[in-house]
């Protein structure tokens, strides 16, 4: 028998899947702000030479920012919820043994 010994609290991995899962919601924020900027101000480089650089220097990293940001919510709401399925994982092992190790 192995003498590593792995213990997990359901309870603390539900209470961290819903701080994860509120991450979510400051994520979207993010990702909105990011995309009301950029239709926000469409003109906001006006005409000319400043234009041709803001729509080669700018758009792009904008466009980038706004999609790593709603990638990056999905990412912690599948985590949040991951965890979650962990936590009730957990909570039937630990059952399990409880049961077993009382039929002894």
């Amino acid at each position: 028998m192995s003498e590593d010994i792995f213990a997990a609290d359901p309870n603390a991995l539900r209470s961290s899947s819903r701080r994860i899962a509120a991450l979510k919601g400051r994520v979207q924020e993010l990702a909105r702000g990011v995309n009301d900027i950029m239709v926000g101000y469409p003109n906001a480089a006006g005409d000319g030479s400043y234009r041709e650089a803001f729509d080669k220097k700018y758009v792009p990293s904008a466009t980038e920012s706004h999609r790593y940001t709603q990638e990056l919510a999905e990412a912690v709401q599948d985590f949040g919820k991951d965890m979650s399925d962990v936590a009730v994982v957990v909570d039937d092992a630990d059952g399990d043994a409880t049961a077993n190790a009382s039929r002894r």
